[in-house]
């Protein structure tokens, strides 16, 4: 009856016969390619900011160019703390219903941190009240009310663009935030002056939950 050899030393002899190294390198016959980007992008996933606009409805030509305006500027900006900007489109087709389910999906939404809102069919008081825990931003809402704090109404003045304004100010103050919460945010947007030919008002009315949109932040607010 023969002894099995111990599987031990046949993996010794085996490093021996085939030579000894303190260094282990990668695999040959296994493929590493690609394995850091699914890694990177769980460890810094996007900074995610909405647009509420009418992009199918009767006034989609003119919705459309205010969220693919603001989408290619908002995107082109470099990596924030290694975080990439990613823009989400709410469609609200222009109507009452529209704009109310608009902002119910970006209140859903735990990745959004920040939504701009196209001025017109009072979507930014509607917004405001669906969307309560979401700091908002109307790029031109000339005299519509802002209603709640945290809900800002960015008008520029003369031949300064709005939308541009707009996206000027808010990669200001996200340069500039302590955290991706939306208290810090909004009180960081609250801190930053208004980009030239620009004016900014906030509402006044408080938001749904006490401090919200203060630092130090409530523990509501948005991750």
């Amino acid at each position: 009856m023969s002894t099995p050899f111990p599987v031990h030393l046949a993996l010794a002899a085996a490093l021996v016969a085939g030579g000894c190294s303190n260094e282990v390198g990668p695999d040959p016959r296994v493929s590493y390619a690609g394995l850091d980007a699914p890694l990177d992008a769980e460890m810094h996933p996007p900074i995610t900011l909405g647009i509420v606009a009418d992009t199918t409805g009767p006034g989609r030509a003119v919705g459309r160019a205010f969220a693919e305006v603001l989408r290619a500027r908002l995107e082109a900006e470099p990596p924030l703390r290694d975080r990439r900007v990613r823009v989400a489109i709410f469609d609200d087709r222009g109507t009452p219903e529209g704009v109310r389910g608009a902002a119910a999906r970006l209140e859903h939404d735990p990745a959004v941190l920040l939504a701009i809102v196209q001025p017109g069919s009072a979507r930014l008081a509607t917004t405001a009240q669906i969307a309560s825990r979401t700091p908002l931003v109307c790029a031109g809402c000339g005299d519509e009310e802002s209603s709640r704090e945290g809900a800002f109404n960015l008008d520029a003045r003369g031949d300064r663009d709005p939308v541009a304004a707009t996206a000027e100010w808010v990669l200001a103050a996200m340069r500039a935030t302590p955290s991706w919460l939306s208290g810090p945010l909004a009180s960081t947007l609250r801190a930053t002056p208004a980009p030239s030919g620009a004016m900014v008002r906030e509402g006044e009315l408080p938001g749904s939950e006490p401090n919200l949109f203060r630092v130090p932040p409530a523990a509501g607010s948005r991750p």
